[in-house]
């Protein structure tokens, strides 16, 4: 079953716009602690709210305790679904889709989630995107984090794993971190991570 909470008109874009809101629904930004993002150009999850809302999944109680819950939202605390899609609100108030933010991965022992590090990444004032990956997943011995940003203006690799250092703990942070002109996508606008494993 497919449900709509959302609608766009595609139109050649280099971006992929969540759209507006269908009637009765809304859409709003949260930090990973569910804190409401406003401002533009900051990378959150994507919470929908409206009348009618399910209120969990069928015989699955860890996931519905994942995704439903009470959260502060523009219009006061709301019941909401955590979608697991992050996104970005763009300088006209619309909503772009960025990927997902469920990516979590085990790494010698530590649970890394891939997507909390990419939303860090960006917070960096000379960043503007990033993504992250567990490189050779298959091997424990050999595993690493890798992560490629879109630097805006001069920064290093350097400066921004520095930068990184002291807001993550250091099982969280990439060892090997690469800037790149733009992020490959594919066709439907996801990011192309197998392209990015062959920069690697």
């Amino acid at each position: 079953m497919t449900v709509w909470a959302s609608a766009w008109r595609v139109e050649a874009s280099p971006t992929i716009s969540l759209g507006s809101p269908l009637p009765g629904t809304r859409l709003a930004l949260i930090e990973q602690a569910g804190v409401p993002i406003e401002e533009a150009e900051r990378p959150g999850e994507t919470i929908v709210y409206r009348q009618g809302l399910a209120t969990s999944y069928l015989n699955q109680p860890e996931l519905t305790e994942e995704r439903f819950t009470v959260l502060a939202t523009p219009d006061g605390p709301r019941w909401c679904y955590r979608t697991g899609d992050r996104a970005v609100y763009a300088r006209d108030g619309k909503l772009v889709f960025l990927g997902r933010d469920d990516n979590q991965v085990k790494l010698r022992g530590h649970r890394i989630e891939l997507g909390a590090l990419e939303s860090v990444m960006e917070e960096h004032p000379q960043v503007s995107e990033a993504i992250a990956a567990l490189e050779h997943a298959e091997d424990p011995v050999l595993a690493y984090i890798s992560a490629f940003a879109v630097p805006v203006g001069e920064v290093t690799s350097g400066e921004i794993r520095k930068w990184l250092s002291v807001r993550l703990p250091s099982s969280t942070l990439p060892r090997k971190l690469t800037l790149v002109p733009a992020l490959p996508r594919t066709e439907g606008g996801k990011v192309d991570r197998d392209a990015l494993a062959k920069k690697n």
